[in-house]
């Protein structure tokens, strides 16, 4: 039976019959990973009434997602190349074949808009450099890295030309034209990532609490410290904002999130809410997720906005909580 709405006007009423309710496919802000190497969630809403979904139905065969910035990843599967995959709102799209790709990645790192990624084998010794153009997605290149045992952490540009390399010993090398090089190296590097748009990388160094810029790459490297005093228990993070004007940084076990303009220095720092456990870039925005729990609440910083914000997104039943201002 359908319902009666009753509407009352000027010295009148009228009665009409309730229309079913169309059904509204709310905006997906992004995807994140969940408990295990190939679960994934949607976070779906607006920063403040967002709602975190259930784990995504993956693809047959697949084993491991890596979560590129924009909607798309690169997978993993058994007994397959590595491929790519897109999303559709909050659904995981089929698999394409990228053809020439390694079968497994020991590590994968991406450049900061997502136009390009680079993968190690420590088994075959070797990256490959895999390329996004639009809807299309290709291998680019492929580099020996032979002499370089212990890498943990790759990186790349956005134009694909400066594959990055950590080593285990905190030694920083840029592979430009095939050829790996030295340019740094520090205590603990936990993190590297390029500055979006610019041949300038970003190097977290956990032990000494600092990140540091380095300009003039591949061939007149020269750094300077962008920030300092950044406490972690272990694991230092940072993320250049997308138009490439500021960092973004939180350390492991702390409730601090960090932004710095790099061209004047001026920082902003946020109290956060919860501790930091991770600190991932959602979607291709300035929001990062530096705490989820599989199948429960997850906690954004909001960066786009003049002052920076942290967001609660519950999980099913959990009830909403409003954002937390800079202080």
């Amino acid at each position: 039976m359908r319902n009666l709405i009753i509407v009352v006007g000027l010295g009148a009423a009228a009665v009409l019959q309730a229309q079913p309710k169309a059904s509204l496919a709310l905006p997906v802000m992004g995807v994140i990973s969940g408990s295990g190497p190939a679960e994934l969630r949607a976070l779906a809403g607006l920063p403040g009434a967002a709602t975190a979904r259930d784990a995504m139905q993956m693809p047959e065969g697949v084993r491991r997602v890596h979560i590129a910035p924009g909607n798309r990843a690169l997978v993993q599967r058994t007994g397959a190349a590595i491929g790519a995959m897109s999303f559709d709102g909050a659904s995981a799209g089929p698999v394409a074949e990228i053809p020439g790709a390694m079968t497994r990645a020991d590590v994968v790192g991406f450049s900061p808009r997502g136009t390009y990624a680079v993968l190690h084998s420590a088994q075959g010794s070797r990256l490959q450099v895999i390329a996004f153009d639009g809807d299309a997605v290709r291998l680019s290149g492929e580099i020996d890295v032979a002499g370089l045992p212990g890498i943990r952490q790759v990186g790349i540009d956005d134009t694909g030309a400066l594959p990055v390399l950590v080593t285990e010993e905190g030694a920083v090398y840029v592979a430009a034209n095939g050829m790996p090089r030295q340019v740094f190296r520090g205590g603990a590097i936990t993190d590297v990532g390029f500055v979006a748009g610019k041949a300038s990388l970003l190097v977290a160094d956990a032990q000494a609490g600092r990140v540091t810029l380095i300009d003039g790459l591949p061939d007149r490297a020269a750094a300077r410290v962008v920030g300092m005093g950044i406490e972690t228990d272990g694991q230092l993070w940072v993320r250049s904002s997308t138009d490439g004007k500021y960092v973004f940084a939180a350390g492991s076990g702390r409730r601090t999130g960090w932004r710095v303009e790099i061209d004047s220095g001026v920082t902003r720092t946020l109290e956060l809410p919860e501790v930091a456990v991770e600190f991932e870039r959602l979607g291709s925005g300035n929001t990062f997720v530096y705490s989820s729990a599989s199948g429960g609440p997850v906690w954004l910083l909001l960066g786009d906005d003049p002052e920076l914000r942290s967001v609660f997104v519950p999980g099913s039943g959990a009830g909403v909580r409003r954002g937390v201002p800079a202080r």
